[in-house]
């Protein structure tokens, strides 16, 4: 928008296009236009002078383009856009745009370089460097679910947060809402064992995700509840609450609501298979329960509490039970997760081996939806 706009026009144009499901994004014009000259309009001069080009040797040459296939075809399609459309929006843009060719003119270059220069392995880092960048762009565009399972201390929360910064995904961590039930219940005088009003709570109460570089913060109603529903009391609580049918539904309504558009990493123990069953991509992460209560003990130390470690374990043996035997929503396997025991692995090496998996689904839909 620009300093003239007119505020309450804009949050109607906004609401619209979120009624339809768009992410509305408000940006600065240059950047706009700057932006929209690499991702779309670069592209539609490139495969207009392409097309020209091929035009040209097959004017010389006599019947080239009766050899094309698929994949000039998919590459071109661009190239059939309406020509006057194309002459006013890059005549309009034409500084950015120009910018743009210079700078895919030096990278075209380069390739030919390594190519003259028999550089096979510099010329396959190019093309494995611009595989990856592609499957960012499927990635991007056909925003999955991605579900992560798995008992106390497996490290869920961890790596989820960081598979999903790697991909630029929304981070949602299913315990944080049970906490955030028990600490607004707590607040409001109510007795966590006062079943019927701690689910009146859950439902009401309004849930959101924010993430900020590297840390992730959680909201009630607006206000931020990170740090104190990190307190052990309200961890406590929310294994109290989780157990009400009338919590965890409501909790249920809140999470497929938050990943329905996709682009969403949720992590817990019942998400592949209660809260999106039919998610795109399920991982189940484990580890031994030694390793796991070494983890909590560490974490636990960090935090100033005298804790023995083989009390931890014995804990965590105790969570393992609650989980795996309570009558809703128990701790289970979904048949189609991809299983990874973190133990002796670093979270580096489980997030790049994730990082793999989403790739693999992603050019699957990829190639599906064409």
């Amino acid at each position: 928008p620009a300093s003239s706009t007119d505020p309450i026009a804009l949050e109607k144009v906004k609401e619209i296009w979120e009624k339809t499901g768009a992410e509305v994004i408000l940006m600065n014009a240059d950047k706009h236009d700057r932006y929209l000259a690499a991702v779309s309009h670069l592209p539609h001069v490139v495969a207009y002078a392409l097309v020209n080009s091929l035009g040209e040797i097959d004017k010389k040459e006599g019947g080239i383009l009766s050899f094309s296939a698929g994949g000039l075809r998919d590459f071109t399609r661009i190239a059939a856009s309406h020509p006057g459309m194309w002459r006013d929006i890059c005549l309009m843009n034409k500084r950015d745009v120009a910018d743009m060719i210079t700078f895919f003119q030096s990278t075209l270059q380069r390739f030919k370089e390594r190519i003259i220069d028999g550089d096979g392995d510099g010329l396959e880092r190019e093309f494995a460097d611009a595989r990856e960048i592609k499957c960012r762009i499927n990635r991007d565009q056909r925003r999955i679910i991605i579900a992560i399972d798995g008992p106390a201390a497996s490290g869920k929360s961890t790596i989820a947060r960081m598979l999903a910064k790697k991909i630029n995904y929304k981070h949602v961590d299913t315990g944080a809402m049970y906490r955030a039930v028990a600490l607004k219940s707590i607040e409001n005088q109510i007795q966590l064992t006062e079943e019927d009003r701690v689910s009146k709570i859950a439902d009401e109460i309004n849930i959101d995700f924010m993430n900020s570089n590297y840390n992730q913060k959680i909201y009630v109603n607006g206000e931020d509840i990170t740090l104190k529903i990190r307190d052990e009391k309200i961890g406590n609580g929310a294994s109290i609450v989780s157990a009400y049918s009338g919590v965890r539904n409501a909790m249920l309504l809140k999470q497929r609501e938050m990943g329905k558009s996709g682009g969403i990493v949720m992590e817990g123990r019942d998400i592949g298979t209660v809260v999106f069953p039919n998610a795109d991509l399920k991982f189940f992460l484990n580890a031994s329960i030694e390793e796991r209560g070494r983890r909590r003990y560490i974490e636990l130390k960090e935090k100033g509490e005298d804790v023995q470690l083989h009390e931890v374990i014995e804990e965590v043996k105790m969570r393992d039970e609650q989980d795996i035997f309570r009558h809703l929503s128990p701790l289970k396997m979904s048949d189609d997760s991809i299983v990874i025991d973190t133990t002796g692995i670093s979270i580096d090496e489980v997030v790049e081996n994730m990082l793999q998996e989403v790739y693999k689904i992603v050019e699957r839909v990829s190639i599906a939806s064409q």
